[in-house]
């Protein structure tokens, strides 16, 4: 009798069901292997320039607001913190790293990297086939959730097509409606772009902010996280779902709240005066 396990599939139910499995051909994974190194360098050395960044101009700018603070070190922490988790993303790379492993099952594409974790079919909306960076290989796309698309690369052609007609059987083969499509990286600048305008217009009001009793300030702060321009944004894009809309709301009222506080109202308090 087969046993199923939370959010996956236990080995009984996978030897009932025999899979069509694949493992990640060798020059695929080594070159994946690079990328992912190279991209978590780079995205240490981003978040490290942004953290002691924002930091730096709130000294700069609040620095006299705010004598108690340390501020150097105040700046060194927030250097360091997303420093270090970063290099420790990046040494993980080389902890004896091994190619993925795949399985097409009754219930979804098995995936060794999480654990006998299966995606099931029900939550993937369609999928497509693209050329992968290296020749001769392709990469099944799936359009899963609505922050991304996964790919997962094929193995030999012979191979790869009995994995499509697998696919085929449980999923629509093709692009996702806009509902369903992760948003691509033009979609995202442009977002960022009515954020920070949407913050400066925000921070206009800093001599209302400034004349608030200080109790009263968080609350100011906890409604513009909740109430920002990203909600405002999310409103707005009714074509696309629910979750999509949520993500943007909450990271969007997040990065508002750290461009106001850090940039934005000492900006307009030190060039202005504040009644």
């Amino acid at each position: 009798m087969s046993k199923e396990t939370d959010g996956g599939t236990s080995p009984q139910s996978i030897e009932a069901f025999p899979p069509i499995e694949w493992t990640v051909p060798q020059s695929v994974f080594e070159y994946q292997l690079v990328q992912l190194r190279r991209e978590s360098l780079a995205s240490t050395l981003r978040l490290t320039a942004i953290g002691s960044g924002i930091t730096g101009l709130a000294w700069w700018f609040m620095g006299g607001a705010f004598p108690g603070i340390n501020w150097p070190w105040l700046v060194i922490g927030m250097s360091i913190y997303p420093f270090m988790l970063g290099m420790s993303q990046f040494i993980a790379t080389f902890l004896s790293p091994l190619p993925g492993h795949y399985a097409i099952t009754p219930r979804g594409i098995l995936t060794s990297m999480n654990r006998g974790r299966v995606i099931r079919w029900k939550h993937i909306h369609s999928f497509v086939i693209e050329p992968h960076e290296l020749p001769h290989f392709e990469q099944l796309v799936l359009f899963n959730n609505p922050y991304r698309a996964r790919s997962i690369p094929l193995p030999t052609r012979q191979l790869a097509q009995s994995i499509i007609e697998a696919v085929k059987q449980n999923v629509r083969q093709g692009k996702p409606d806009q509902k369903h499509r992760p948003l691509d990286p033009s979609e995202w600048r442009r977002i960022v772009v009515l954020t920070t305008l949407l913050s400066i217009f925000a921070s206009l009001s800093f001599n209302a902010f400034f004349s608030l009793k200080p109790d009263n300030r968080g609350w100011a702060i906890l409604a513009f996280i909740i109430f920002g321009p990203g909600t405002l944004i999310a409103l707005g894009m009714r074509r696309r779902g629910i979750m999509q809309r949520i993500l943007v709301a909450q990271t969007m009222n997040l990065l508002a709240v750290i461009e106001v506080l850090l940039v934005w109202l000492p900006w307009f308090a030190h060039h202005f005066s504040i009644k």
